[in-house]
């Protein structure tokens, strides 16, 4: 732990640039080896300073196994490959079909989805019907709905058609301004 503002010096850094000490190699000591391993190679000092050879150097039986590892190696990856490419293996199931029965009617797959999806949307609709009256039926209060007298539906039907024949001018006429609602006070 150094005390506030008196900074350490990191012991590397502290080192001058000739203070390095040039030492030799040490010899490489064999590691201790399993005691059941009885083999062990004898290789000469001057064996062990070699440098190992480029592929320029090798000899013409080096050359050979090497381009025979580098053949098999291409035929492994060329078989596996064609194992990859082959068409699937189909097993039968005596008489299982598959579920769109794609092999006996697949002229009529199309007409099939649509109608499995529309027996799916009533269904959801009856559902949906069903739990709106369990809701119902646990509520106390029910009002009564009346529909209106006939002369005001009559009314209404008139002003809806008079509306609709406004907008039918103004899509004929773009150019003249909109009708404006009259302010009534």
């Amino acid at each position: 732990y150094a005390p506030a503002f008196r900074p350490q010096l990191v012991d590397r850094k502290s080192k001058k640039p000739g203070d390095e000490i040039i030492s030799k190699p040490e010899k490489s000591v064999e590691p201790d080896l399993d005691p059941e391993c009885t083999f062990r190679p004898k290789i000469t000092q001057l064996a062990r300073e070699r440098q190992g050879r480029p592929f320029a150097e090798l000899g013409p039986g080096d050359m050979k196994r090497r381009e025979a590892r580098r053949a098999k190696a291409a035929e492994e990856q060329r078989r596996q490959e064609a194992g990859q490419l082959k068409s699937p293996q189909v097993n039968s199931y005596n008489g299982v079909q598959g579920r769109l029965r794609l092999r006996e009617n697949a002229d009529t797959l199309m007409e099939r989805i649509e109608k499995k999806r529309v027996a799916e949307r009533a269904r959801c609709q009856n559902e949906l019907k069903s739990r709106q009256q369990k809701e119902e039926a646990q509520c106390s209060f029910k009002p009564e709905v009346k529909s209106a007298p006939a002369w005001i539906s009559r009314m209404a039907a008139s002003r809806r058609s008079a509306r609709e024949s406004v907008r039918e001018d103004v899509d004929d006429d773009e150019d003249a301004p909109l009708p404006q609602r009259s302010e009534w006070r």
